[in-house]
């Protein structure tokens, strides 16, 4: 949930409201208060500055801390944040419910509260996410794409008699590709595809509906239907190379000594790519961040491939440690931070939360927690010393 002009839009009667709910000493909130005073603003535009006009409303300057002070008051029973459940940070708000009822009371109940309070909900900013579980919309792929799921064919497919579209053995329902006939059709067109076979979701509330949207970027952090880090890596890596191509003329330089020239990368590329590491499961995908790592470092190095020069000694060269022992260090950091936290604490609660339900079938998959306690192993680390 977004919140149009969230700032501007502030009520600053309810700024003293909402801090003596909060047990604020008035001498405090007077001071607060004495800052809005009078107040006035000026707009500057290119054809010059205009004269000055008076600010009722609206918190400039205001922190996000002391704008949820503010906002999350204003819901009434059903408008408290709940936990991990709601979490308010800015004018951005995160809701979580396991039914659709669920979130459309919650939503309905937010919106009337932030009404209450002065504030607007941006209804196209505003969009819901379904994990597990893809949202009903194929995105076609390349110039032939399967009539069942949109990606591109290659050559082991059959042509759909009903729908014009190529389609891959594997959705055909075929053992063999020859064996189709003159008059096949696709799962498709004769209704037994499983994604149409799913239950059409879609979001209406008061105001409009809300668009279902399979992939979402929260604070820097892609949230990803599937729920891993897949996608976050790749937006990393790309926000890594794009922070490169800014400074490649510095990074690359030769007058400049090559460590010095590593330790700007070290401070400026690599804090970048691993933005929320901390977080994520390693995977094939998460590894991917390795191959970005070497090629800026043989960049730098100015060494080729065909050099038949091996990584570990680019990176004694340039004077860096490995980028996922780095990874590992900042994950096992967090994870002692969460650990010293209160039973009470929402990330407590949330590192021992334990999701009902059926697992599907196949390979465990490979979690947070799991990478932690191999991070430790590795380590020789125990559970004694998460306190250091």
């Amino acid at each position: 949930m977004d919140l149009e002009k969230a700032f501007d839009r502030v009520p600053r009667e309810s700024i003293k409201w909402a801090s003596r709910r909060r047990k604020v000493p008035e001498r405090l909130i007077n001071m607060v208060m004495a800052l809005y005073v009078n107040a006035s603003s000026k707009v500057k535009t290119s054809s010059g500055t205009s004269e000055e006009f008076g600010k009722e409303w609206g918190a400039s300057g205001f922190t996000t801390e002391s704008f949820a002070v503010c906002v999350s008051n204003g819901g009434g029973k059903r408008g408290e944040r709940r936990g991990f459940w709601e979490l308010l940070y800015a004018d951005e708000l995160v809701i979580t419910a396991e039914t659709r009822e669920e979130a459309f009371d919650l939503f309905n109940s937010w919106k009337r509260a932030m009404e209450r309070r002065g504030l607007k909900v941006n209804m196209e900013k505003t969009k819901v996410m379904l994990t597990g579980r893809r949202p009903n919309k194929r995105q076609e792929e390349g110039k032939y794409p399967c009539g069942c799921f949109g990606k591109n064919v290659g050559v082991n497919s059959v042509l759909c008699t009903g729908c014009g579209k190529w389609c891959h053995k594997r959705c055909s329902g075929l053992s063999n590709v020859n064996a189709a006939g003159e008059n096949y059709k696709c799962p498709s067109c004769l209704g037994e595809n499983r994604e149409q076979r799913q239950e059409e979701w879609s979001m209406e509330v008061d105001g409009g509906d809300l668009e279902i949207v399979d992939q979402f970027c929260y604070l820097g952090e892609m949230m990803t239907w599937e729920s891993g880090a897949g996608e976050a890596a790749k937006v990393r890596i790309a926000a890594a190379w794009r922070k490169w191509r800014d400074i490649s003329s510095l990074l690359v330089n030769k007058s400049i000594p090559l460590k010095n020239r590593a330790r700007i990368d070290c401070a400026c590329v690599r804090p970048v790519m691993l933005y929320g590491a901390e977080t994520w499961a390693t995977t094939k995908t998460i590894e991917k961040i390795c191959s970005c790592d070497q090629w800026t470092l043989r960049h730098m190095a100015h060494v080729r491939w065909e050099d038949r020069v091996t990584t570990k000694e680019v990176r004694g060269r340039c004077g860096v440690k490995d980028i996922m022992d780095v990874l590992k260090r900042n994950r096992l950091r967090w994870y002692g931070h969460v650990r010293r936290r209160d039973n009470h604490h929402v990330l407590s609660k949330a590192a021992e939360m334990e999701v009902e339900g059926v697992r599907p079938r196949g390979r465990l998959k490979r979690t947070w927690k799991r990478c932690v306690e191999q991070d430790m192993r590795e380590r020789n680390i125990g559970e004694e010393n998460i306190h250091n």
